[in-house]
């Protein structure tokens, strides 16, 4: 759990940031394949 904090820290993650990604999250779970398939096509 401490390594996640330092994660945290270092890159500066605030609870604003937080709030947003868990707002985009039923999104998210329902094109995360088509996210996936999508990224790896563009790499």
């Amino acid at each position: 759990m401490q390594h996640y904090q330092n994660l945290k820290e270092h890159y500066k993650f605030s609870e604003e940031e937080a709030s947003i990604l868990k707002g985009l999250q039923p999104r998210m779970e329902s094109l995360a394949d088509e996210f996936i398939d999508g990224f790896y096509d563009y790499i």
